[in-house]
């Protein structure tokens, strides 16, 4: 009893350590000042040059949330114009907010997997940045998607009622 104790609480501690990824970012003085993918997990894309973060997000329903913003300070980029080209295609982006565009799903095709271009252009700059388009996301089963930390929580009452049995359990003796 002792020993499937010990594993329960080991398999608790365990899951519980395990680290989450979350939003934000860190800025590094050496990052290259081409352009390139900071980052492409799933449905996600993030760009970034000296001047122009930009982060492309593939909605559940297949349209494409573009956010840029400015590197140093992170504010929105206000007042500038972006221009997409998938392939050989040119997209309109329609202004959301500063900062924000949005493509909707009705201009994009499953079959858009080549590189996206996005050129930003502000006051007397412009920004060129290219990656991967994001795949549109596949639905997942709750179960896939569940942290460690739901794993603990369904663990905890199994470990109270081992507990209580070994302390209600007669002495043997």
């Amino acid at each position: 009893m002792k020993t499937i104790l010990r594993l329960l609480a080991t398999l608790c501690l365990s899951t519980s350590l395990v680290s989450q990824a979350h939003e934000g970012h860190d800025h590094d003085e050496d990052e290259a000042v081409v352009a390139a993918p900071a980052a492409v997990n799933g449905a996600r894309l993030s760009l970034a040059t000296p001047r122009v973060e930009l982060v492309a997000v593939r909605a559940a329903d297949g349209a494409l949330n573009i956010y840029a913003d400015d590197y140093a300070s992170n504010a929105p980029l206000a007042g500038v114009a972006l221009h997409v080209g998938i392939g050989s295609r040119s997209l309109q982006a329609a202004d959301v907010a500063p900062g924000s565009w949005l493509i909707p799903a009705a201009l994009l095709t499953d079959d858009d997997q080549p590189l996206t271009h996005f050129e930003l252009r502000g006051n007397g700059w412009t920004e060129t940045l290219e990656g991967p388009l994001p795949a549109k996301p596949v639905a997942t089963a709750a179960s896939e998607t569940r942290s460690g930390g739901g794993l603990v929580l369904l663990l905890l009452p199994l470990l109270a009622v081992l507990a209580l049995q070994r302390r209600s359990a007669p002495e043997r003796g």
